[in-house]
């Protein structure tokens, strides 16, 4: 039995796509966003790290897409450090 099925999920929430259709609103991710928010307010740059798989890309995705289109962004992904 695939987890789609077993889950009840209708669409792959691990297909690489422009979408952000499912995410776990987790304490961690709404302080995420409160964090991100403060840092627009305020101005300035930040660096983003923790442990793989703990949903880093997914909330810079998720608050990316919820900016106004005055803003700009950029993503330097560098995993070799």
């Amino acid at each position: 039995m695939s987890y789609l099925k077993q889950f009840g999920i209708l669409t792959n929430p691990f297909k690489e796509t422009n979408e952000m259709s499912a995410y776990f609103e987790s304490e961690s991710f709404m302080e995420g966003l409160a964090r991100l928010n403060l840092l627009l307010e305020s101005g300035g740059i930040f660096h983003l790290y923790g442990m793989y798989g703990i949903g880093k890309s997914a909330l810079l995705s998720w608050w990316i897409k919820q900016l106004e289109d005055r803003y700009q962004s950029v993503i330097i992904n560098y995993t070799q450090v």
